[in-house]
């Protein structure tokens, strides 16, 4: 589905290997990981604008974070798109708290992300989270939200309510698109 929306003059890549090196649990050296899908602009020499993960469910605060990460070091536009089973604000809920525990995991009484990546890094990631509908609701085929997630370095002391804002209750900042 998501392939399908890249215009023109875009084309795009699967499992993609990262920009910069990153360590797994265990490993001593640094590697290269792979992103989701990443775009690349024809008419700039196939140049690569942005990187996209693509979830499903319900997935730990620790992975979501690994895949922040990802988004968040290799220094471009970032695009985070979810499916969710079946139209139930709880589910959104649920994600949303493991969002906000992935980003404001603490480490010696200090955010593990801020100090480990925005010091170097600022945040831009589009997130679009697509919300399958139940079988019982005729005529819909579910609904995605979609809202952009900022963060710059001068807002370091204000981060976690940042954070807290952005996953509360999708409120009017998420833009809510029907899919018939």
């Amino acid at each position: 589905m998501w392939c399908e929306t890249v215009p023109a003059p875009y084309c795009y890549g699967v499992e993609v290997p990262t920009l910069e090196k990153y360590r797994q649990n265990g490993k001593r050296d640094g590697s290269c990981a792979r992103t989701d899908a990443a775009l690349f602009d024809v008419t700039k020499d196939m140049k690569r604008v942005a990187n996209v993960e693509f979830k499903e469910g319900q997935p730990t605060p620790r992975n979501i974070r690994k895949d922040l990460e990802k988004l968040v070091r290799e220094q471009l536009a970032g695009n985070w798109f979810h499916i969710l089973p079946a139209n139930r604000a709880k589910s959104i809920r649920d994600l949303s708290k493991k969002f906000v525990k992935a980003l404001t995991a603490k480490e010696d009484g200090q955010f593990q992300l801020v100090n480990n990546w925005f010091d170097d890094y600022e945040l831009e990631i589009e997130f679009a989270i697509f919300v399958i509908a139940g079988h019982h609701e005729r005529g819909s085929r579910g609904f995605l939200l979609s809202n952009r997630l900022l963060y710059k370095r001068e807002q370091r002391s204000h981060f976690e309510e940042i954070v807290d804002d952005f996953f509360s209750e999708p409120d009017e900042r998420w833009i809510r698109h029907e899919i018939r």
